[in-house]
């Protein structure tokens, strides 16, 4: 009697092929997986607590300058202390500053920061102590360290697959390389460095170039220079810095005037 031929690798698991195969894949489905980590409260309290300080941040900006230095001083003064063109040079500066800050503010809370989602791709095959505890309907909780292949491992609590150490294109560039070298404390800026793939606990979701959790926005900044949301990150700090510069400036130049 001829032997069942045994599949060594679906999802994981060694099968029988004549009577296990058909069952193991309508079992493991992408659908009859355990559902994905609930985020935890916390991320949305501080979602509107960043979107709080961003908007308090952006009226103190403009009203600062347009509201005080631009409008308030003059009266004061009861005569122009800026010239039409540096009126409107900081008018629209401050205006182009806070529009720039919100759009980035918008992407933090509702862009992609490079979330590893479920796919077929990434989630088969199992490996064989989760397709059996699946299989057994049992808890993964007692699984608590993740499971490694080679290059790549897999998260016990999101079930993907993730790269352990994936290479930026833009951190790798020769250009880039050689500007490191020379500016040696690049390889400490975000965007500027290589990535992991990591688990978010406050989130509940596996990230590429996973960089930190941020308790400001509630939301993982992730990405490199040109990816994900960390560009977007790095210029709401970078719009927060101008806008106090055209505020403080513009105030200067008014009191220099003053007299």
């Amino acid at each position: 009697m001829r032997g069942r031929a045994m599949v060594p690798d679906i999802y994981g698991c060694q099968v029988d092929e004549e009577e296990a195969l058909e069952g193991l894949a309508t079992t493991w489905r992408l659908e009859d997986l355990p559902p994905l980590p609930k985020p935890l409260r916390d991320k949305l309290l501080q979602s509107l607590g960043g979107t709080a300080y961003v908007a308090a941040q952006i009226a103190l900006a403009v009203g600062g300058t347009q509201g005080f230095v631009l409008t308030a001083l003059p009266n004061l003064s009861q005569r122009a202390l800026l010239t039409p063109k540096l009126w409107w040079i900081f008018f629209v500066a401050i205006y182009v500053e806070a529009g720039i800050a919100l759009i980035c503010l918008l992407y933090l809370l509702f862009g992609d920061p490079g979330v590893i989602r479920r796919s077929a791709e990434s989630c088969f095959p199992l490996p064989v102590e989760v397709a059996h505890k699946l299989q057994q309907n049992e808890s993964l909780q007692d699984l608590t360290a993740n499971i490694d292949d080679g290059d790549r491992t897999f998260c016990v609590r999101c079930l993907v697959w993730r790269p352990k150490h994936e290479p930026s294109i833009f951190a790798e560039a020769p250009a880039v390389q050689k500007l490191k070298r020379v500016v040696r404390w690049l390889v400490f800026v975000p965007g500027f460095r290589s990535g992991n793939s990591h688990h978010c606990r406050t989130c509940g979701r596996c990230v590429r170039f996973f960089d930190h959790h941020c308790g400001v926005f509630g939301r993982c900044i992730a990405g490199t220079i040109c990816s994900g949301n960390m560009p977007f990150f790095l210029m709401i700090i970078f719009m927060s810095f101008c806008g106090s510069c055209t505020c403080i400036t513009a105030f200067a130049v008014s009191v220099a005037n003053w007299h």
